[in-house]
């Protein structure tokens, strides 16, 4: 009985090893709202398929940024980002954008979203 299970939790652990093409990817990212300074703004590794999350709250007040990013490598070398926006202005409005883009290794892609009385824009690079 024992070494069937010794057998089913190395069989288990192999099907969950993520494939060796599936390294982290380097990431830089950068939100600001307009052309003002950076809600967030960072480096970060990360997995395919795996949301990397980030956020910001503010010790007092509504004011919290949130951002989670997934990337998919696609065959032609480049990557398939999704990106989840969400924050509360210090006024306690709120803005939520989900965009999807498609950017190369070591370029840079900008996305953005305008509103009335405000923007948001997302810059992205990929290691």
């Amino acid at each position: 009985m024992l070494k069937g299970l010794v057998v089913s939790l190395f069989i288990a652990g192999v099907a969950l090893a993520a494939p060796p093409d599936e390294a982290p990817v380097a990431v830089r990212f950068s939100v600001t709202a307009g052309a003002k300074t950076p809600l967030l703004k960072g480096d970060v590794a990360v997995v395919p398929h795996r949301p990397a999350v980030i956020e910001r709250h503010a010790a007092r007040g509504p004011e919290k940024q949130s951002l989670v990013l997934e990337v998919q490598p696609l065959d032609d070398g480049r990557l398939l980002v999704r990106a989840s926006w969400s924050d509360v202005t210090p006024d306690g409005e709120s803005v939520k954008w989900e965009p999807s883009f498609v950017v190369g290794r070591k370029a840079e892609a900008e996305v953005r979203l305008d509103f009335p009385g405000g923007a948001r824009v997302l810059t992205f690079s990929a290691g």
